[in-house]
């Protein structure tokens, strides 16, 4: 008898959710359903694999996938465990972790792989991120580092440069309050100690995505900022508060200036410089040892990313080779697609792709039996980015 029946075509399943339930609660006959929602990927395999089937004159006999999704829920659960996706390092962990198994008829079996190493990924791209906010901050070009040692005096002590021009404007203090006003524009480092402790911030935050540094040194270093920033709030405090005395000194007496007075001011002004000179090379220099620290964090966090992926895809053909002969029912001229989400290639600015590998029952069989061995196995895989 046959009979046209669309849905019997696709059946789809979790391998967690079967694990779950009891042996006597798994169900017989196939899960129904509509469209994959990686309707994208199901369509490519289409193509790849055309089908001689769908013409509106043919009759399709009615498809039963009852054994036959038993197979793939049994496989689906060794493939878990041979892939150490019931690893739970976190509450919420299981959920970033799975498969996903789907049957297209006449077509093979569609595995879709979540694994916690596409999250893992993110963080480098929150690293990256950091690194452009920070240079989209100081107006520079997107992605690069932020040059704390170019920033000019001159651009530091505008604040002060503009109350110096003021009070000798205003009132002709005469050389002595103009070369003091001079002195403490010179000294303003309040640009480049900011920038330099938003640069730190920025690269401390990276080194802890990264796992560069732990919590407690993370913490260490917010208080060493803190420290800094405290110390710059003073000086800057201080300065305006000589800044006021000079103008209340110009105001008594626009030519006449208090020598004892004069020698307290300069004596404050100097003490104050030898405060300043350290506070901003410390600075600058914690900002500039956390930036290179950060992008080798991000350097070394990558190179183990990829030798985790390697040895995961190592451990997908090698979990193929020797169990994917459990898909007994599954014909002998369809294939076994594994779809690996989010660790596909990076294309197109930053955006994140899945990886496919599409492999025959008839070599899946082979290198179970030892007729082919792995590295052949791989070699006639199909593979691909989407």
């Amino acid at each position: 008898m046959f009979n046209l029946n669309p849905t019997a075509f696709f059946c789809k399943t979790s391998a967690r959710k079967t694990k779950d339930r009891s042996a006597g609660e798994r169900m017989s006959s196939p899960k129904l359903g509509l469209i994959n929602p990686r309707a994208g990927i199901i369509t490519v395999l289409l193509l790849i694999f055309p089908a001689p089937l769908f013409s509106q004159d043919a009759a399709v006999e009615e498809f039963d996938a009852g054994d036959l999704q038993n197979n793939i829920d049994i496989f689906a659960g060794i493939l878990e465990d041979s892939l150490d996706l019931n690893q739970s390092e976190a509450p919420f962990s299981r959920s970033l972790s799975g498969i996903d198994s789907t049957y297209l008829y006449a077509q093979g079996v569609v595995l879709e792989v979540r694994t916690p190493l596409a999250n893992r990924r993110n963080r480098l791209g929150f690293a990256s991120l950091n690194t452009a906010l920070q240079a989209l901050q100081a107006r520079r070009m997107p992605f690069g580092p932020l040059p704390v040692s170019e920033i000019s005096v001159e651009e530091s002590n505008t604040g002060f440069a503009l109350q110096a021009e003021s009070l000798e404007d205003s009132n002709q203090a005469g050389d002595f309050y103009s070369s003091m006003m001079d002195r403490i524009a010179n000294i303003d480092y309040s640009l480049i100690v900011n920038n330099a402790i938003q640069q730190a911030s920025n690269s401390a935050r990276s080194l802890r995505t990264l796992d560069g540094i732990d919590d407690n040194n993370y913490q260490q270093i917010r208080e060493q900022l803190e420290d800094l920033r405290d110390e710059m709030t003073q000086s800057q405090r201080e300065l305006r508060g000589l800044i006021e005395e000079l103008q209340s000194a110009s105001e008594v007496s626009a030519e006449v200036v208090d020598p004892d007075s004069n020698t307290e001011m300069e004596s404050t002004l100097d003490r104050m410089y030898s405060q300043l000179e350290p506070l901003k090379d410390r600075a600058v220099e914690f900002a500039g040892d956390l930036r290179q620290r950060a992008e080798q964090a991000e350097l070394d966090y990558a190179n183990r990313w990829q030798d985790e992926l390697i040895q995961f895809e190592d451990r997908l053909y090698q979990a193929m080779c020797e169990y994917g002969a459990t898909l007994r029912e599954l014909p002998d001229d369809e294939h076994v697609s594994v779809i690996l989400s989010g660790l596909g290639e990076e294309i197109e600015e930053n955006r994140l792709t899945d990886k496919v590998f599409i492999f025959s029952k008839t070599d899946i069989t082979a290198c179970q039996s030892g007729d082919i061995d792995l590295a052949t196995l791989r070699t006639r895989s199909i593979q691909y980015s989407y």
